[in-house]
C-alpha cells in the first residue's frame, strides 16, 4: 500500500504538464520459494520545445523481503527526426539492495534512411556493494516491411568491495517484432547474460549466468492510447532458481 500511495503522489505531481505518461507494472513469481515479487514503474514526460523533452521517474520494488523506490529524472534531446540523446539518473532510498542507490545512463540513437538505426548505451550503477558499468550496443534492422530485428550486445564489469575483485559482465540478445504502426505488434526475443547477483537478488558479491525468453504483444485503442503485454522466463544458472515475470505497460500520449 506504501508503495501504491508514493507513486500516486509522483503521478499526481508529474503530470501537470506532461505530455507522455508511461506506467508499467511487473509480478514475478519465483520458483525457488514459491513466492511472488513485483515491481511498478512510472515515467511522466513533457515537450518543453521541438528539440527537448524532460520528466520524472519513479520506481517501486518489492522482493525478497525488501521494499524499495527511488526517485529520478529524464532528458531527451532531439535536434532532428532521426537522432537523439537520452540522459536519465535515479537515486534510491538508503538502505536499498537491489535497486542501485544511483544509477545514470546516457544513450544515443540514430535512424539510417536505409534501413538500419543503432543506438549504444551507457550504464554506470551503484549497489550497495556492488558498483557495475556497462555499454549496451544494438541496432534496429528493417529491411522487410513490418518487421524490425534488434540484435544487442553489452560488454561491462563489476566491482565488489574489495577494488581488486573486478569481473566482466555481459550480455547478447536478439529481439524480433513484427509491427502495424499505430495499430499493434507481436515480438519474441531471448537474451544469454553475466549479471551481477546483487541486481538480482540483492545478497551476494558473484556473477551469475542468466538465460531469458519471452514474448510480448502490444496494441494501440486509441492514437494516443497502447497498452502492452509481455511475458519472459529466466533461468538463474548456479541459484538453482527461476523467474516467471508477466509485465503490463501502458502509455498515453497527449497535448
Amino acid at each position: 500500500m506504501r508503495g501504491l500511495i508514493f507513486i500516486l503522489l509522483v503521478f499526481l505531481s508529474s503530470t501537470v504538464c506532461a505530455h507522455e505518461i508511461q506506467l508499467s507494472n511487473q509480478y514475478i513469481h519465483i520458483n525457488r520459494f514459491n513466492s511472488v515479487g513485483r515491481q511498478s514503474n512510472l515515467i511522466s514526460k513533457a515537450t518543453l520545445s521541438s528539440q527537448w523533452e524532460a520528466g520524472l521517474l519513479a520506481n517501486y520494488l518489492e522482493r525478497f523481503g525488501f521494499y524499495e523506490k527511488r526517485l529520478g529524472a529524464v532528458a531527451v534531446y532531439r535536434p532532428n527526426d532521426s537522432f537523439a540523446i537520452e540522459a536519465r539518473y535515479l537515486k534510491a532510498q538508503e538502505g536499498a539492495e537491489i535497486l542501485p542507490q544511483d544509477q545514470y545512463n546516457l544513450s544515443v540513437y540514430h535512424s539510417l534512411a536505409d534501413g538500419y538505426s543503432p543506438f549504444v548505451t551507457y550504464q554506470n550503477s551503484n549497489f550497495s556493494v556492488t558498483h557495475v558499468e556497462t555499454l549496451r550496443f544494438g541496432m534496429e534492422i528493417e529491411k522487410i516491411k513490418n518487421l524490425i530485428l534488434i540484435p544487442q550486445v553489452l560488454v561491462g564489469q563489476a566491482h565488489f568491495k574489495n577494488p581488486r575483485d573486478l569481473k566482466g559482465v555481459n550480455s547478447l540478445g536478439l529481439k524480433a517484432i513484427y509491427s502495424i504502426e499505430q495499430q499493434y505488434a507481436f515480438s519474441v526475443f531471448a537474451f544469454k547474460s553475466i549479471e551481477a547477483s546483487q541486481a538480482i537478488v540483492g545478497a551476494s558479491s558473484q556473477l551469475i549466468e542468466t538465460k531469458t525468453a519471452g514474448l510480448s504483444a502490444s496494441y494501440y485503442f486509441w492514437n494516443d492510447l497502447k497498452a502492452e503485454g509481455i511475458f519472459d522466463y529466466t533461468d538463474l544458472g548456479k541459484l538453482n532458481n527461476q523467474f516467471l515475470t508477466s509485465t503490463l505497460n501502458l502509455t498515453w500520449t497527449f497535448l
